[in-house]
């Protein structure tokens, strides 16, 4: 809970800080109502079989674990405990602090922007000059917003260096192309994702080319209130050297969405193939307010006989409101040709409560009222014809120290 609920992050300003037993006893009705309710924490996605593969940092409560939070308020009647017992404090970063450490260097907007309170929700976009003579290699990245009131997420896009300012429009082509697959980011913020400050561990990077700028692409949600203006930053530790192990984040479209007014159960799928062997580390599926279930197949030699599917993840109940990135403690193994194949269901009827509209019909677009249908894939390029013993040990490796 203390991820959130501490002193200067979003839960404790939304609800309460958890930081005391005092606290968390005079809470107990609410917390009990929203654990059963499985509302708390906050936690969506599942591996298809637990028996091989699992998620970093799972926050799903076993039903055992909620029946001994139920009984701690009505059997043990708030029994503290042995304060000798109690575990280690964690030492969290203070409010405002890098979570990554302190930063070789750190890009902002160029200029603030104060969002028009009765303005409709809008994108941003913001060249940030780099332009290094040299590839460099990303050891660590953060980004955060400059006012969280009014940023609803940001994509750190790679883009080529220029001097020309970059619109909606522009962007939009010239970043993620007609399809939607050419965009290629080093970092995002979406709140709630433990991904928004990510180190990883050494001979793991990802790359900054040569000749490169940053675009901050800015998705703003006005509050109707008088904001402070938003200048939101990127912070970066760059590695030391070229890393073995390369890490990318590619974004897969699908655009073709157009969802009848009071459909339930709208379908669509997409198929995510890469040219190359790849591990697969982590993924993100995207929808905005009637997403309603997300599942992710490994197919492998897709569309033959011999065509096998294995699910990976699936996402029953998708959340707008926690677009988190799942991180797998065991690396997928895709080879050239297999593919990945996502299924979404959108419900765009009046039983959503988080519908904006049930009688609109619905199609493709980056506003939140519209709808995306996208999966943000986190991979290393490999070699799965490696010699066997090679190839386990790095499998291994990849398990034991890139996620922590």
């Amino acid at each position: 809970c203390l991820q959130c609920h501490r002193t200067g992050e979003a839960g404790a300003n939304l609800f309460s800080p958890f930081e005391d037993y005092d606290t968390v006893v005079s809470l107990y009705p609410i917390m009990k109502d929203r654990v059963i309710q499985r509302v708390m924490p906050p936690w969506h996605g599942f591996v298809g079989d637990k028996t091989k593969n699992s998620l970093v940092g799972d926050l799903y409560l076993s039903d055992e674990e909620i029946k001994k939070f139920v009984a701690w308020g009505i059997d043990d009647t708030f029994s503290q405990g042995d304060p000798k017992d109690a575990p280690m404090p964690r030492n969290w970063p203070a409010s405002g602090e890098w979570q990554i450490g302190k930063p070789d260097i750190v890009f902002k907007m160029p200029e603030p922007y104060i969002v028009p309170k009765e303005k409709l929700d809008e994108y941003e976009y913001y060249r940030i000059k780099a332009n290094f003579p040299e590839d460099r290699y990303i050891q660590a990245v953060e980004v955060r917003p400059g006012n969280k009131s009014v940023v609803h997420h940001i994509g750190a896009i790679v883009g080529p260096a220029g001097d020309t300012d970059i619109n909606g429009n522009l962007a939009t082509l010239q970043f993620y192309g007609i399809t939607g697959d050419k965009v290629r980011k080093i970092g995002d913020y979406v709140p709630g994702d433990d991904f928004n400050a990510h180190t990883y561990p050494k001979g793991y990077a990802l790359q900054l080319p040569k000749g490169s700028d940053i675009v901050l692409e800015m998705h703003y949600t006005p509050t109707g209130a008088d904001e402070k203006p938003d200048i939101s930053e990127m912070g970066i530790i760059w590695a030391d050297k070229k890393p073995e192990h390369l890490l990318e984040t590619h974004v897969f479209n699908r655009k073709d969405l157009r969802i009848p007014a009071q459909d339930s159960h709208y379908e669509r799928s997409n198929w995510y193939q890469f040219s190359t062997d790849v591990l697969v580390y982590a993924l993100a599926p995207h929808m905005h307010y009637r997403g309603k279930d997300y599942i992710l197949y490994k197919v492998t030699n897709p569309n033959t006989k011999e065509e096998k599917r294995e699910v990976v993840l699936k996402v029953p109940n998708y959340d707008f409101a926690w677009q988190r990135t799942y991180e797998f403690t065991k690396p997928i193994e895709l080879k050239a040709g297999d593919a990945l194949y996502g299924v979404g269901h959108f419900d765009n009827s009046h039983f959503n409560p988080n519908n904006p509209n049930p009688d609109a019909v619905v199609k493709y677009g980056l506003k939140s009222d519209q709808e995306m249908f996208n999966l943000r894939v986190k991979f290393e390029r490999v070699n799965l014809s490696a010699s066997a013993s090679k190839h386990e040990e790095q499998i291994a490796g990849n398990a034991e120290v890139l996620y922590r």
